[in-house]
């Protein structure tokens, strides 16, 4: 296929489309199609924006490309950039993670110069300046609409932005797309669409294991697979009593039930593993004698603390559906509050500002239909299966 800088902007586009490659993170929305709408949009001023913060630190699927292959990602801002015309091209990152900084400003160089000397004779400049931007270490800030708060050079709250919205900085047309998503567009453009990175996605494997890894796992391989892959031993030897699929806003999973397979789903499908957060890029691990009630209650606790306080639904929800579950935990719960509990959780999906808050009750809510044995046993006044009397 070529590498992107040699291939005409209208022709860009087209030959993406053609691999029926997928958002990683975010919607999961082909990525041609995304970019065909920031082209098509009106406006002078354009933005290809490339997030690559990590908002939890047992999810580092931006620090591991960044620590791999940082020119890569690199090279797919700047292709996204000559596809819709950008103007300017950022690189969100997480402050403090100096050494990933280093390795982006040294393939910012070395991109550049090689674009510029594969360009030849035309002599073609690069689509757009780039610049990096420090960012906080947060699930709020690695919200795309943080990122672009902050490139208006205001404080990196969320705010309302529909999956298809094309304005972004300043009312102009922008593109933010994860770090993972770049190098894999440049990848495509380098190798054609049998490229590894096309049907592969990074996930990291944490919680109960004998240490964390992050690495490449095939679209379409099981869970329990990866979870061997991971630790080097048969699924029954690992004592797994859930798993949390999809980061901190993920759904929990029963041990005995790691079968699903790692997929995306297309927006046009409801039940599709996008909407079940399946690919996001994280595989928490939660041994057996664990309490699940415990489980969900410190999942909605993290989400509280990483709340930015900004919407009542997420602010009030999470810290109220924390002290139900530490009723729940310590056995003194009312069954009113269990019901209190779920109209919490509806009212958190329809009412958040951003996907923290929409997807915050998920653990909860996977949790009480999973292990709804656990949370019986809690309300009947007894310890459960993950807890000693």
């Amino acid at each position: 296929m070529g590498g992107g800088r040699l291939i005409e902007r209208e022709a860009l586009i087209s030959e993406l489309r053609a691999t029926g490659l997928r958002e990683r993170g975010g919607a999961g929305l082909l990525v041609a199609e995304r970019w065909q709408a920031l082209r098509d949009a009106p406006g002078e001023q354009r933005y290809a924006v490339c997030n690559a913060v990590d908002g939890a630190p047992h999810v580092p699927t931006a620090r591991f490309l960044l620590g791999s292959d940082p020119e890569a990602v690199i090279e797919g801002l700047l292709i996204a950039a000559q596809a819709i015309g950008a103007t300017r091209g950022v690189v969100g990152v997480n402050a403090g993670h100096s050494e990933e900084t280093a390795r982006l400003e040294r393939a910012i160089e070395q991109v550049g110069r090689r674009w510029r000397l594969e360009a030849g004779e035309a002599g073609t400049a690069l689509p757009c300046d780039l610049t990096i931007l420090e960012l906080p270490g947060s699930l709020v800030s690695a919200e795309e609409t943080a990122i672009i708060r902050a490139l208006e050079s205001r404080q990196p709250l969320p705010y309302l932005r529909g999956d298809g919205e094309v304005r972004g900085v300043h009312g102009a047309p922008t593109l933010v797309e994860t770090a993972e998503t770049l190098a894999a567009v440049a990848a495509v453009f380098r190798e054609g669409a049998a490229a590894p990175e096309v049907s592969t996605v990074v996930m990291t494997v944490s919680g109960d294991v004998s240490r964390q890894r992050t690495f490449r796992v095939s679209l379409g391989a099981t869970v329990a697979s990866v979870l061997e892959q991971a630790e080097g031993a048969d699924l029954g030897e690992l004592r797994i009593k859930a798993v949390q699929l999809g980061g901190p806003t993920g759904r929990f999973v029963a041990g005995d039930c790691l079968d699903k397979p790692i997929a995306f789903g297309g927006p046009e499908q409801p039940d599709s593993a996008r909407d079940r957060g399946d690919i996001a890029g994280g595989i928490e691990v939660f041994g057996g004698g664990r309490c699940a009630v415990e489980m969900a209650r410190d999942a909605i606790a993290y989400l509280h603390e990483e709340s930015c306080g900004k919407c009542v639904f997420c602010r009030e929800g999470t810290r109220q559906a924390l002290d139900i579950l530490n009723d729940i935990v310590e056995c003194r719960a009312e069954a009113e509050q269990v019901e209190l509990l779920v109209e919490l959780g509806e009212a958190m999906k329809t009412g958040s500002i951003c996907t923290l808050g929409r997807r915050a009750f998920i653990p909860v809510s996977s949790a009480m239909a999973v292990f709804a044995e656990d949370f019986k046993s809690h309300l009947d006044g007894k310890c459960c299966s993950g807890q000693t009397a």
